[in-house]
């Protein structure tokens, strides 16, 4: 009897101290806040006093044109990156450039990057099986400016703010 007793004693214990130790930590710390702020330089400039009466307003013509639609695209790695990479097969007597993750019309991509690239259109193949777009000879850095220039840089706009 006694044994019963301590066990249901035990048992009841933990579920006892487990709520009163949810109950004690449960502090604002620990609840989701929400953070209303603007990155937006017109919306802190209308926050902010206006510093002297003078108000200067510059217009810059855009030269860059924005890409133009493609039948295709190209995925990014986890590290923000293109998919383009050297391989070698045969101890190095066959190299070769490979693009990954090409999404849409493949062929297009293919003829594209050989015509706007430079490249022979005969050493510009597409690998039925995997996808995969493998150029004849190392060419990394060429193709990912030719991607750079033609889908638009990679990398992610920096966010930080610079104050004047």
């Amino acid at each position: 009897m006694r044994s019963a007793l301590t066990s249901v004693a035990a048992l009841a214990r933990p579920s006892s101290l487990l709520s009163s130790f949810l109950r004690s930590t449960r502090t604002p710390a620990f609840l989701p806040s929400i953070r209303l702020s603007s990155t937006d330089a017109a919306a802190t400039a209308a926050a902010a006093p206006p510093a002297s009466t003078t108000t200067t307003t510059t217009t810059t013509a855009s030269t860059t044109q924005a890409p133009v639609a493609r039948p295709y695209l190209v995925g990014l790695t986890a590290g923000n990156q293109y998919p383009v990479y050297g391989r070698t097969k045969a101890a190095g007597s066959s190299k070769f450039t490979v693009v990954k993750k090409v999404e849409g019309n493949r062929k297009a991509f293919a003829q594209d990057l050989a015509r706007e690239a430079g490249f022979p259109a005969d050493e510009v193949k597409l690998n039925p099986v995997t996808g995969h777009v493998q150029i004849k000879g190392f060419h990394v850095e060429k193709v990912k400016a030719w991607l750079s220039n033609t889908l638009g840089n990679a990398a992610k706009p920096s966010t930080t703010a610079t104050t004047a």
